[in-house]
């Protein structure tokens, strides 16, 4: 645990220092080099590599408030839940999914399905009708379970005696989970009845069979290693080439998917591979909890930061002659991804109106007056009032509720369930709150373990003290770009307030963490105190950069060093005492546990309210009076515990009750280990024999953590079930933003869906005036604003227009297509954004044809493609 601790630690030391080194201060030009660790804060608009390009503010944002979220509560459900929840949260997911898909098709224009908006209102009709119909579903289960449980509980209590034991708490508080238990642990009755490594029925072979096939044959055929018969008749060469970069990606993540459950069902067939499978899987379960908290905990900052950065705004006023820096994209996937990458426009509001030469004068003053807007602070370029507030505001506010607001209660509710069980199970040999919460600590295996295990009794909630000040400092770092000196203020006294915090609290319980701990977090305070210094512009020596380079590097390693050599030498004292008190023969996990209880023993007088069975007990003197008191009280507890064990099956490992078979795997899959008489007499040469109490105490805590791991993990897999569905809302909302913006209707397209009529056409290419020459006097090709627009593959023109009867009352852009790679090129005809046409090439300007298209008629000689001069002149 100390690694874990220890490196959350530093991750944490490396971010905020990140925020400190980010604020637009004077800085001197010597600490350049240095303050590139801004970028350890995830600034996902930085380009590290030339293999990762830089992405703009909502790419970065859907990332991390989206996505990051939705993978953790996907390997949540696959590792936790039964199929049969899973299958439920997806149907309830896709129903949503079609919920939001029926609503961005109302803003896409009419496309060559006639019955597109039958199909919107089926999509509508179907999700919001299935999502309603699973609630209901959910509900009914609920409220059965919810009514067995209660009858459950009569019963238990009807039946029993007056002189409870440890059986009857542990039952009593199970009676609720012992249905969802079956949810998140495996069943066991294999490993009771010997068969551990029993081939699964050919039922489940054939269904994964079925599963990894289709899993494959997808993934081939959107990587392109097979033709694809299913998408030829829909999609154009040009749309196939468009969607190709993401066909590739989801098509890999198919084939891996489907090669694992490939080797599972190979392996299946060999008891060597169902061990090793066997080994996987427990190794998982084990870990998969720390895991995704550890991830949560590291991307807390930069998630939090993604959220906030959608609240500030600042109204921008653009002169004349200027306008605001605008992504016109089209319906299509390279035209959409491609605005997701940074450029240098994503940090400005306003650029000026670089019209082609020929633009009359009165036009292009018209096209470009004085506007204002209020625009992102975090990327001037987005609108806050026709972008950013409808369509990212809503998600970032579920995203906070659930995530940014939510982690920090989870931390608090699975802490509070181990202490509460604390409270109500015997001392474990410790005579104080504080010395029984450390050995069980030692001795405990369960999923949560990391968020507490570290800490002292009395600080154990140490973890919510971190969260909070990353909370407090990104809450008032978004805000710097008002008064950069009065957030630095801020942050500053935030990072010295919680310095003196772990300098008072000093809530870890080993040496090494505690002192990198306070080291961290004072040089947070220090570094945002010098940041406070700059902005002041105080005398501040250049050269003082080597120092505070040298000291926020060479400090965290010397505290490592140093704080792992005393931990060291106490560790080598407290087992050097366990030989000599018990013979010379090395100290068992028991004693070492105890040991560790009792070196950071605190006084019983601070500690808060002990157990009721503890709440009469004294510190015990140093008189042998004193000490067979605490022995016959602790062999007391010992034989309530023992009661109550023997009277489910006793303490043999193959005997175990059925409710810690379903709960704790991993125990389970040692104590068949152990069975094996080589393993046994290998372990016998090692440690010394555990006396009866010991073997009671270690019993004792394997149940703690079998129903410790039943409360903990449902706590902690609704909490993901929870927050995944509210980033899933989230995410439909800004894609239907993503579709509706990419449809805005003061933008006429360069590609019409539908069939038009001769005057339809002839509206639609010239964007509703009567011929080229009266287009050409009333708009005006915008060349920056024409750059957005244009992909590798792609080049197009974006002519912005004075209002007309067509577009109504406002400007409007209309976009041309210019060229590709696979029709060809129009540019022959017509120079890129020219009113003229090349004499040479074409003798008649954009007229209807007798197929009904806006074309060009070609000089006599001249042999060029329809669509060329059809589509791109």
């Amino acid at each position: 645990m100390g690694v874990v601790d220890i490196f959350q630690i530093l991750v944490t030391f490396a971010q905020h220092l990140s925020i400190i080194s980010s604020f637009n201060i004077p800085w001197p030009a010597q600490w350049n080099g240095f303050l590139a660790v801004k970028n350890l804060r995830l600034d996902l608009s930085v380009q590290f590599t030339t293999y990762v390009p830089a992405i703009d503010f909502r790419a970065q944002y859907i990332i991390l408030a989206y996505f990051i979220p939705m993978f953790i509560t996907l390997f949540m459900l696959i590792f936790f839940k039964s199929p049969q929840v899973v299958v439920w949260y997806g149907l309830l997911l896709g129903c949503f999914g079609c919920l939001a898909a029926g609503i961005a098709l109302q803003f896409i224009p009419t496309t060559q399905y006639s019955s597109q908006q039958n199909i919107a209102s089926i999509l509508m009709s179907a999700g919001g009708g299935g999502a309603g119909f699973l609630l209901v579903v959910y509900l009914i289960i609920w409220a059965v379970r919810r009514h067995l449980a209660k009858r459950k509980k009569a019963r238990i209590h009807a039946a029993s005696s007056g002189h409870p034991n440890v059986a009857d708490i542990l039952n009593a508080r199970s009676v609720s989970t012992v249905a969802l238990s079956n949810e998140i642990k495996p069943n066991l009755k294999l490993l009771a009845s010997g068969s551990h490594y029993k081939m699964k029925p050919w039922w489940k072979i054939l269904r994964n069979m079925i599963v990894a096939g289709a899993l494959l044959y997808s993934g081939l055929l959107l990587v392109g290693a097979t033709s694809n018969p299913y998408t030829s008749d829909y999609l154009s060469q040009v749309e196939g080439q468009q969607i190709q970069p993401i066909a590739i990606a989801l098509g890999t993540i198919l084939l891996v998917f489907g090669t694992l459950l490939s080797y599972n069902i190979i392996s299946g067939f060999f008891l060597a591979g169902r061990k090793m499978n066997k080994r996987m899987n427990s190794f998982f379960r084990k870990n998969m909890t720390q895991f995704a908290l550890l991830g949560m905990v590291i991307l807390y900052i930069p998630q939090t930061t993604a959220v906030f950065n959608v609240f500030p705004c600042t109204q921008i006023t653009c002169s004349a002659g200027q306008q605001f820096v605008t992504n016109r994209i089209d319906l299509d996937i390279t035209s959409i991804s491609s605005t997701f990458l940074r450029n240098t426009t994503n940090s400005t509001a306003c650029t000026a109106c670089t019209f082609q030469s020929t633009c009359p004068a009165n036009v292009a003053a018209q096209l470009c007056p004085s506007v204002s807007d209020l625009r992102l602070n975090k990327d001037p370029s987005l609108s806050c009032i026709s972008e950013v507030y409808p369509f990212y505001l809503p998600g970032a506010v579920l995203v906070v509720i659930s995530a940014t607001l939510g982690f920090p209660w989870l931390i608090h509710t699975l802490v509070s369930v181990v202490s509460q069980f604390l409270k109500d199970i015997p001392p474990l040999g410790a005579t104080t709150q504080a010395e029984s919460w450390l050995i069980h600590g030692s001795l405990s295996q369960n999923s949560c373990k990391s968020l507490y295990f570290g800490y002292h009794y009395k600080w154990r909630y140490y973890n919510l003290n971190v969260v909070v000040q990353k909370f407090l400092v990104v809450a008032v770092f978004v805000f710097s770009v008002y008064h950069e000196i009065a957030i630095a203020t801020v942050i500053a006294c935030i990072h010295c307030f919680f310095f003196i915090t772990a300098l008072y609290s000093r809530p870890y319980v080993n040496i090494t963490e505690t002192v990198l701990s306070i080291a961290c977090v004072g040089l947070n305070a220090a570094n945002s105190v010098l940041a406070v210094l700059v902005a002041f512009q105080l005398n501040v020596p250049p050269n003082t950069i080597y120092a505070v380079a040298t000291g926020n590097l060479a400090i965290p390693i010397l505290c490592i060093v140093v704080g792992s050599y005393f931990e060291a030498r106490l560790q080598k004292r407290i087992i050097e005492s366990q030989k000599a008190r018990i013979g010379g023969a090395p100290a068992n996990k028991v004693q070492l546990a105890k040991d560790r209880g009792r070196r950071v023993h605190a006084d019983p007088g601070q500690d808060e309210a002990l157990p009721s069975f503890m709440a009469s007990r004294k510190v015990p003197s140093k008189g042998a009076k004193g000490k067979a008191n605490v022995s016959n009280q602790h062999h007391q507890h010992a034989a309530i515990a023992t009661r109550g064990y023997e009277e489910q099956g006793g303490y043999d490992g193959d005997n175990l009750d059925r409710e810690s078979e379903e709960s704790e795997d991993e125990y389970e899959y040692e104590d068949h280990r152990q069975d094996k008489k080589t393993l046994k007499d290998k372990k016998k040469k090692k440690k010394p024999e555990m006396t009866p109490e010991e073997k009671r105490l270690v019993e004792l805590v394997k149940r703690l953590d079998g129903q410790l791991n039943v409360f903990l993990l449902r706590v902690l897999v609704q909490f993901f079930l929870v927050m995944g569905l509210a980033v899933f809302l989230g995410l439909c909302m800004t894609g239907i933003g993503i579709i509706r913006i990419a449809s805005d209707s003061d933008v006429v397209g360069a590609t019409s869906y539908a069939e038009l009529s001769n005057t339809s056409a002839t509206n639609f290419e010239f964007a509703g005036y009567a011929s080229w020459s009266d287009f050409t006097s009333n708009c005006c090709c915008s060349t920056t604003t024409s750059s957005y627009t244009n992909t590798s593959t792609s080049l197009y023109e974006m002519w912005k227009c004075l209002p007309n009867s067509y577009s109504g009352s406002s400007l409007f852009y209309k976009k041309r297509k210019r060229s590709d790679t696979f029709v060809g090129s129009g540019i022959v005809l017509r120079d890129y954004c020219s009113t003229t046409f090349n004499p040479a090439v074409v003798c008649g300007g954009p007229t209807l044809n007798v197929n009904g298209s806006v074309a060009v008629t070609l000089c006599s000689g001249v042999t060029l493609a329809a669509g060329q001069t059809a589509l791109y002149w």
